[in-house]
């Protein structure tokens, strides 16, 4: 009833047109953005409405496959360079529509000036990894800093640009550092577990495991503060809670996140260090009376692959430094030489092979170790007594509440002779 005396303000067209497109009105919320430019154009040098707007007109003609979105995404452009969302609103049809320059452009906007830093960091690696632009990817994917912005489904579809080759040792690190799994041992059939980083996004995902020839696709998620626990049950008896179990077997995880390749994560047993002079039949007695054994015992798990696609990509291998030499990495400049080190004088500083890739809030806490007095030289004794391992420390549980929801049906086991399905870049 108010429009006769509205005609001629422009964020009344605005307001008007948001609300069709909410609406899902998109032809007429069209015709209104362009209404909108008619009435607002030419009042001022810089319009952030009329940039909005046109933004969003662009992004409607661009979905329904008409022509002007180009046209809309470029005057866009010109109204206003201090709207973030219109900028990559922008960038995201000029990408579709074969302007790459003009879409990076627009999303340097965001960085250079620091409008916004992390939904840009996203758009620009897709940008890269849509457009192949294997130099400008790889540069960026080799800082640790952009990879640990990155969600894990624009990792994934980055990695198969690249391939194992070309692929940064950043973003093996990042898959290493974010990622736990073990089996959890209970009486009876037991639990596979995984926790990860929120930036995997595994609620998004369809998941199925493969533990021997066994598969399951029912799984739980369960979403904590900074982690996510994804959880299958019964999926195979692999020990006992009251002893160790010895060389669990191997595991594979298939993910497919939405419009990104299969995933597997290919995870190995990685068997718990006992120390050097520990009795392993006193080590087995201990670990019974310990009152931590009664509840359940993990047997740890390792990813050593991920393959995504046709292409496996090494982890393991690689956080240990065996494949260092093979991988195209960038350069990086050579550290100045240390000074010498006198005799009576420590190094202070960490060797870079003894740095721990994974995250201090995934790890556990190491338990304190108790050194045991060495006799003196000469003295004799008929009788050696054996040395125990530590006994580890009780600590009180921590209770946090989570949101446990049912995780979508994993994809079907594929045929292992079979190539692995999942969208191309092409």
């Amino acid at each position: 009833r108010m429009q006769e005396f509205m005609t001629c303000f422009p964020p009344y067209w605005y307001y008007v047109a948001r609300t069709q497109q909410a609406l899902g009105q998109l032809c007429a919320a069209s015709e209104t953005y362009e209404r909108l430019v008619k009435v607002g154009q030419g009042h001022f040098r810089k319009d952030e409405m009329l940039a909005a707007g046109l933004a969003n007109r662009a992004m409607i003609l661009d979905y329904q496959h008409q022509p002007g979105a180009v046209d809309a995404a470029a005057k866009a452009l010109g109204y206003s360079t201090d709207v973030w969302e219109a900028n990559l609103m922008a960038a995201q049809v000029l990408g579709r529509n074969g302007h790459a320059a003009e879409a990076e452009d627009a999303i340097l906007r965001n960085l250079d000036v620091e409008l916004e830093r992390d939904r840009s960091t996203v758009a620009l690696v897709s940008l890269y990894a849509a457009t192949r632009n294997i130099q400008k990817l790889q540069i960026w994917l080799a800082n640790p800093a952009v990879v640990s912005r990155l969600p894990m489904p624009t990792l994934v579809r980055a990695a198969a640009v690249l391939g194992p080759r070309r692929l940064p040792q950043a973003v093996v690190a990042q898959w290493a550092a974010t990622l736990q799994a073990h089996y959890d041992i209970n009486y009876g059939p037991d639990d596979f577990v995984l926790v990860t980083t929120p930036a995997w996004k595994l609620q998004s995902s369809e998941m199925s495991l493969l533990v021997g020839n066994e598969s399951s696709r029912q799984s739980t998620i369960a979403l904590m503060p900074g982690k996510s626990e994804v959880r299958f049950a019964r999926v195979g008896d692999f020990g006992h809670p009251l002893y160790g179990s010895s060389n669990p077997p191997p595991a594979t995880l298939l993910v497919k996140f939405p419009d990104a390749p299969l995933v597997r994560l290919r995870l190995d047993s990685r068997p718990e260090t006992a120390p050097a002079n520990a009795s392993s039949s006193f080590s087995s007695v201990v670990e019974m009376l310990t009152p931590t054994s009664f509840g359940s015992r993990h047997a740890p798990l390792q990813l050593a692959a991920i393959e995504i696609g046709d292409e496996q990509f090494p982890v393991a291998a690689r956080i240990a430094g065996r494949e260092s030499a093979s991988v195209t990495d960038a350069p990086a400049p050579t550290p100045p030489a240390p000074a010498s080190v006198s005799a009576g004088q420590p190094d202070a500083t960490p060797s870079p092979a003894t740095t721990t890739l994974a995250s201090p809030a995934l790890q556990p806490a190491a338990a304190p170790t108790k050194t045991t007095p060495v006799p003196a030289p000469g003295a004799e004794s008929s009788l050696r007594l054996p040395v125990l391992p530590p006994i580890p420390l009780l600590s009180v549980p921590r209770f946090t509440t989570s949101q446990t929801i049912k995780a979508t049906p994993g994809p079907e086991i594929p045929d292992p002779h079979a190539p692995p399905d999942g969208p191309s870049f092409e």
